[in-house]
């Protein structure tokens, strides 16, 4: 009889099963970790508060606790960088706020008319209103014109004769002040004029007009 084939078996020695094992587990861990993800800034405070009264014309400002990138209300941009954004309350009372990767909130108002009346003329500095005997040197650090309220915009000139001196009219809160040029100073024995319009919340306007002269040098 022909002998029977014979094939030898390999044996085991574990080593392959235990690696397998191994990288199983550290694949199937590797797997299960889950990356850390940045929150989405958060909305911490907004002045006025939600539900407040406020006037048609206010300023809401939104502090976050991190940049929030683009912040739309009522789909408009809102203004500002960083941490604060702001808009103006307008005659509606609900405000959509959206920003981030799709964070919302909504602010509700209980809004008031604006203010519609207009700035009114409050003092002068120096005070040179309808004076007539004005010591030109009063005048070296400008003239002061102060409002009972908020000037946004203006239109205001200081001249003689019809004609402008090259002065720099700036607004700061309630006061226009009118900046003197050393090239175009305020002369002796000349009578000025000062006047145009000052424009406050909502554009109420107000025009201006009142005038004074320096005095006569002494012989």
């Amino acid at each position: 009889m022909r002998p029977r084939s014979y094939v030898r078996r390999r044996g085991s020695t574990g080593i392959g099963v235990v690696a397998s094992l191994v990288l199983v587990i550290f694949l199937g861990g590797g797997c299960s970790e889950t990356e850390p993800m940045d929150s989405a800034p958060l909305l911490l405070t907004t002045a006025p508060s939600d539900g407040s009264h406020v006037r048609c014309g206010r300023t809401v400002t939104l502090t976050f606790d991190s940049d929030p990138g683009l912040v739309t209300v009522s789909g408009v941009g809102a203004q500002g960088s960083g941490r604060v954004r702001t808009f103006e309350i307008l005659e509606r009372s609900v405000y959509p706020i959206s920003w981030g990767d799709g964070s919302t909130t909504t602010l509700t108002f209980v809004v008031l008319p604006g203010d519609i009346t207009p700035p009114e003329l409050v003092s002068v500095t120096p005070a040179v209103l309808e004076v007539s005997d004005v010591d030109p040197s009063d005048l070296n650090d400008g003239l002061v014109i102060e409002f009972d309220k908020r000037i946004d915009d203006h239109a205001l000139t200081i001249s003689t004769d019809g004609a402008p001196l090259d002065w720099v009219a700036e607004a700061d809160g309630k006061t226009v002040t009118l900046y003197p040029n050393p090239d175009d100073p305020i002369l002796l024995n000349t009578r000025y004029e000062v006047a145009g319009t000052v424009y406050g919340n909502k554009g109420n306007e107000t025009d201006v007009a009142f005038c004074f002269r320096t005095y006569i040098e002494p012989l």
